[in-house]
């Protein structure tokens, strides 16, 4: 797994451990390459299942991002979109709908909670406020399109805690198309 500029490569405790570190620093230098030993018998609770078979350390069907514990951001602005279909008739409803949860309880800044969108081949993008629902967390916004048009569009959400997020994270990913 690497994160920022370290390695972190599972060791099994046997010889070729030593060969994978290598590797590793030969394929990234400039990074760290640290090995990680991981044994349930160091953890809190021990997993035992029901035969009572206890396994420890890593397995030979183990990656380490599989057992990487959750890094949690405590200011997580957290956004998700309910995609348009790619394309859809000119008579639908282009409701965007989107759930944000602002994990840090400073309060969204619904001014700067919205929805950009552009027609393809224009470079200027147009935004709109996000409107609330009457259910938590839950918002939605209208885009407006005609025949033929190709749009696209992401959601930006911004908290008051100075967080801020898209959807999609790569801009410009998100478009339909009117028929």
């Amino acid at each position: 797994m690497i994160l920022n500029s370290r390695v972190y490569v599972p060791m099994y405790g046997i010889e070729q451990d030593k060969i994978a570190i290598k590797q590793w620093q030969n394929a990234l230098p400039g990074y760290e390459i640290k090995g990680y030993e991981f044994d349930f018998e160091k953890e809190p609770d021990i997993i035992k299942n029901r035969t009572g078979y206890v396994r420890t350390g890593w397995g030979n069907e183990d990656v380490i991002h599989c057992r990487t514990r959750a890094i949690w951001d405590e200011n997580m602005l957290y956004i998700s979109v309910k995609r348009l279909e790619e394309i859809v008739s000119e008579n639908d409803a282009l409701e965007v709908t989107i759930q944000i949860v602002d994990y840090s309880k400073a309060g969204l800044d619904y001014e700067n909670c919205r929805l950009f969108y552009r027609y393809y081949g224009f470079q200027t993008w147009e935004s709109i406020r996000l409107e609330e629902t009457t259910e938590a967390e839950i918002f939605f916004a209208n885009m407006i399109g005609k025949s033929g048009d190709m749009i696209e569009y992401f959601v930006q959400a911004k908290s008051c805690s100075g967080m801020c997020k898209t959807m999609p994270l790569l801009l410009q990913k998100a478009h339909i198309k009117l028929l």
